[in-house]
């Protein structure tokens, strides 16, 4: 500090980092009598003013002994009667009880529930708020469509509630399950595109073995359509009972899903880690329109891989194909 014209002169930015901490002292939960201390030496230090540069401050003569003193009185200060006094000005005051235990439960810490469960006139009793509550809770028919329920109750209720879904409550765990589905999507095109392949590499395979039997029927007057027919339905047949076994087998091995998972711990390839997820065992869902569109899919798929190897086969010239060239 320095004087200048006999007012007590100070770094701005010193001075305004001594006001931020004290008034963010003063936000907390303190003692009445120290929060009047600390109003005090926030108004002296706002009864100054800036120099004419800007970068200092200038404060009332006297402003320093002032705040010292107020710091003195801080320290004189007792605790306890400061504490009583805070007691005696309380008008209600929520006092222990004794309850009695009758149950533990267990559940996911993905599930939001209270601590303990108590009867609603306990509870309120225990938090002081008789006749009220802190928060209600909302039972939906479908909890994957929440939000146009949300959206009513927001606007029912007004700016006053905050309306929150589990969806909202559990963000980064919703947004973890939809990376990992994008993810096992990706990996399931990618077998299925495979697979694919290896059904136009038959077919191709098919078509060079039967070159001469392809140069007889266009011999006796087959049109390419029916040349196209016959190798395209030998791969719809081979997709069809691929998709078919595929999504059989897929729907049994989620039916019988916890006695493999049972089965993979103890061989130590835990795939669920109930300490990650916080999950034991492995929930499932299955999505009728889901499993139809990847079956459909998987088949359409393997169609196009028959019809490519055909189309190209019709084309063929049949004395080419009957010289087996």
């Amino acid at each position: 500090m320095t004087v200048e014209n006999t007012r007590e002169d100070f770094e701005l930015e010193l001075l305004a980092g001594i006001y931020d901490s004290l008034d963010a002292i003063r936000q907390e939960k303190i003692r009445e009598s120290e929060r009047q201390v600390l109003n005090t030496i926030l108004v002296i230090f706002q009864g100054g003013q800036k120099n004419g540069d800007g970068a200092r401050f200038l404060l009332e003569p006297g402003s320093v002994e002032k705040v010292l003193d107020q710091f003195d009185i801080l320290n004189r200060m007792d605790r306890e009667i400061e504490d009583g006094r805070l007691l005696r000005g309380m008008k209600e005051v929520a006092l222990p009880r004794e309850l009695e235990v009758v149950g533990v439960f267990r559940t996911s810490q993905h599930v939001m529930h209270p601590g303990v469960f108590v009867p609603l006139a306990t509870g309120q009793e225990l938090k002081n708020m008789e006749g009220g509550v802190e928060a209600l809770g909302v039972r939906v028919d479908d909890p994957y469509r929440v939000e146009p329920v949300q959206a009513r109750l927001g606007k029912a209720l007004g700016s006053t509630w905050s309306v929150l879904s589990w969806k909202d409550q559990n963000r980064n765990w919703v947004e973890l399950i939809a990376r990992e589905r994008m993810m096992m999507y990706f990996a399931l095109s990618f077998i299925v595109l495979v697979s694919a392949f290896c059904i136009m590499a038959v077919i191709f395979t098919i078509t060079i073995m039967k070159k001469q039997e392809i140069g007889v029927m266009k011999a006796l007057g087959a049109t390419p359509f029916q040349v196209v027919r016959v190798f395209t339905l030998q791969g719809s047949i081979v997709g069809f009972m691929g998709s078919l076994l595929g999504v059989g087998l897929g729907l049994l091995v989620v039916h019988f899903r916890d006695p493999i998972y049972e089965l993979l711990k103890k061989v130590g390839f835990d795939i669920f880690p109930a300490d990650f997820h916080g999950i034991d065992g492995l929930p499932a869902h299955i999505n009728t329109q889901e499993v139809m569109i990847v079956g459909v899919g998987a088949f359409l798929l393997c169609v196009v891989a028959a019809l490519i190897p055909a189309f190209l086969t019709s084309r063929h010239d049949p004395a080419r194909c009957l010289r087996n060239y």
